[in-house]
């Protein structure tokens, strides 16, 4: 305005002066018609001009003011904001001469320098957008709302207090609070290696029905000093994103996110370091693409809403205190690294320490790369009204407990979907050095390598027989099968298992011909047989077959799907032994066939000459024994009659 005020002054000096040196020039010509004497001349311009005897310049200056004052009536001061009824020309101005509590009203976007406040104060935008051009905002104890506002903070790294918290956007000592009322405030750091909102102690930033953005910052989106408590976020109804920065929530904040969607993603390091989070009423919140933890809290209650740990370089979801997840809320944990694996960090998808409730929700882990689960210690219930996923997990580094690793107490619902994980050392499902309760395996389940059906809990890298301790993997595949059925009257310590399934035998039983190999009698096959059961191979031999007499039985290997070298085992009954009823036991441990040998009865043939002989010999004992009887007869007759005489 004083230039404006100068150059009007130096033209109107210009013109004035112009018009005195006209005034001169016609003051030497002389009208050629009307010619007045000195005196008349004189008589008249005194009568027009009575002040013609005083200065002329005084006389130009005098005027000149007279037209300052008429131009700055009619062009008043140009205001962007005002308290009640005083307006202000600057948005600093304002700040300057506003009293404690007092309300700055915007009425057209403004530009401040930076906000150093000792003052409550309430700043209502109107709509209008304040852009931030040299520093932040510094609030020493008191609070700072803004209403109705579009805030821009873009590459600044200090506060007004650039003595100390020139490191930093926005930073508020004790007892200080920021409010955002339907306002969208923006901060973007340009990748600079500063913090953007810090914390000192008992603060609170309140979000109500708005949408602060805080990106690219080389250091974190929000941090406490590691102080004596009280650092706030109230969330409500509004949308916060972390992007991009070194962290979203860095120390122990308590967090209320209540109907409001929140977005930390693209972290360099954990999207949050143990601050207490209360998520609830349809709550959209995503800790996801981070590169170390996703959401890391020191509880963490979730109530009908959705929240996601996923895609980050360590674990998706890892929780030091109490946990509960209720009301029909949605939790995914997918696709972590879970890279990290230190005397702080154990790797596991969701890890697991306090007290912990999962129930009336949906639960998915899957594609992880550490266990599913991690549970520290403490106690872990899921009830049977949460859907509980847990699959496609593999624990690199921990080496136990592909799915679930216990280390506390916990009890598995019967619905759970636990299975196809896997563990590179025991345990590719569960693994338990603590005390587990679970249940059969599903109806449905499928081993995902061989979709085979899966039909029981096997010992898969630990196991207890006779007082010794067995490290062998379940496995089908080759020589060196293990097979072992898990058995819950045991009393193991650890508790290794995997979801999986046996292997079905069956035994072929061929009846031939000695010699020949004809077949005598259609083959007969026996229903599955489990691997390792004990069979009797001679309960099938031995049927009757007309015209044919039972050999021998013998058994042997039949070649498998399998890749090892088939082995041959020979069993052999002789006639009389079988007649004997000895058996002959063998374990399953392939598809078995019997062949049952025969041999063909030989037809005998009539004798007739033998057949005469006996019939004359027969004739001559009859003719020999009548000759007898004759002769003995006669005999008597005649002793009889030689008594006689």
């Amino acid at each position: 305005m004083k230039g404006k005020l100068t150059a009007f002054l130096l033209s109107g000096t210009l013109v004035v002066s112009g018009i005195s040196q006209i005034v001169l020039a016609d003051d030497q010509i002389k009208d050629p018609v009307i010619e007045k004497n000195d005196e008349e001349i004189l008589q008249e311009e005194t009568q027009v001009n009575p002040k013609l005897d005083e200065d002329p310049q005084k006389q130009v200056d005098e005027e000149t003011l007279e037209k300052e004052v008429m131009l700055l009536e009619e062009d008043p001061i140009e205001a962007v904001c005002k308290i009640e009824d005083t307006e202000y020309e600057t948005l600093d101005e304002a700040v300057l001469a506003a009293e404690d509590g007092q309300t700055i009203l915007l009425l057209k976007n403004v530009n401040t320098e930076g906000l150093n406040l000792n003052k409550n104060l309430i700043i209502d935008g109107q709509g209008h957008t304040i852009t931030f051009t040299k520093y932040g905002i510094a609030l020493w104890g008191k609070s700072l709302t803004f209403n109705n506002a579009v805030l821009t903070m873009n590459n600044i790294g200090s506060t007004p207090y650039t003595a100390e918290w020139n490191w930093m956007t926005i930073c508020a000592s004790k007892n200080s609070s920021l409010t955002l009322n339907n306002t969208t405030m923006t901060l973007d750091g340009g990748n600079a290696n500063k913090h953007a909102i810090y914390f000192c102690s008992n603060n609170k930033l309140n979000l109500n029905n708005s949408n602060l953005t805080i990106q690219n910052y080389g250091q974190d989106a929000l941090e406490w000093d590691g102080g004596d408590g009280g650092y706030n976020v109230n969330i409500i109804n509004s949308t916060f994103t972390s992007n991009h920065c070194r962290s979203g929530f860095t120390g122990t904040f308590y967090a209320t996110i209540d109907n409001s969607i929140v977005n930390v993603i693209n972290s360099l390091g954990n999207g949050s370091n143990g601050s207490n989070f209360d998520i609830k009423n349809n709550s959209n919140v995503k800790f996801d693409g981070n590169g170390s933890h996703g959401l890391s809290a020191s509880t963490l209650f979730i109530n009908d809403s959705y929240v996601s740990g996923s895609n980050n370089g360590a674990n998706g979801i890892h929780v030091t205190g109490t946990l509960n997840i209720d009301n029909e809320s949605t939790v995914d944990i997918k696709n972590n690294k879970c890279s990290i694996c230190s005397k702080w960090t154990i790797p596991g998808a969701f890890y697991i320490a306090g007290e912990s409730k999962i129930q009336n929700c949906t639960l998915n882990i899957t594609g992880n790369n550490g266990s599913g689960i991690y549970q520290k210690g403490n106690t872990l219930t899921i009830e049977s009204s949460a859907n509980v996923t847990i699959m496609h997990n593999f624990a690199e580094k921990l080496g136990y407990g592909g799915g679930i690793n216990i280390n506390g107490s916990a009890i598995l619902p019967s619905n759970i979907q636990l299975y196809n994980n896997h563990a590179p050392i025991a345990g590719d499902d569960i693994y338990s050095t603590g005390k587990i309760t679970f249940d059969s395996v599903g109806s449905n389940w499928i081993l995902d390598d061989c979709t085979d059906t899966i039909d029981d809990w096997y010992y898969d890298g630990y196991n207890v027989m006779d007082q010794k301790e067995v490290f062998t993997r379940w496995n089908v595949d080759g020589n060196e099968k293990y097979i072992e059925h898990y058995d819950s009257s045991r009393e193991n310590q650890i508790l290794a298992l995997k979801a999986a399934h046996t292997l079905n035998y069956t035994v072929k039983v061929n009846y031939l011909e000695m010699g020949t190999n004809k077949v005598l009698k259609d083959s007969y096959s026996s229903n599955p047989i489990e691997y390792g059961l004990e069979f009797d191979a001679t309960s099938y031999d031995k049927i009757k077959i007309d015209g044919y007499t039972y050999v021998k039985t013998e058994v042997k290997s039949l070649g498998s799907d399998y890749s090892h070298d088939q082995q041959i085992a020979q069993m052999s009954l002789d006639e009389e032994k079988a007649e004997e009823n000895s058996l002959i036991f063998d374990f399953i441990d392939e598809n078995k066939e019997i062949n049952v040998y025969y041999k063909k009865v030989e037809e005998t043939k009539k004798d007739n000459s033998k057949k005469k002989t006996n019939t004359s010999v027969q004739t001559n004992a009859k003719l020999y024994i009548s000759t007898a009887i004759s002769a003995l007869s006669l005999s008597g007759i005649l002793a009889i009659l030689k008594k006689r005489k």
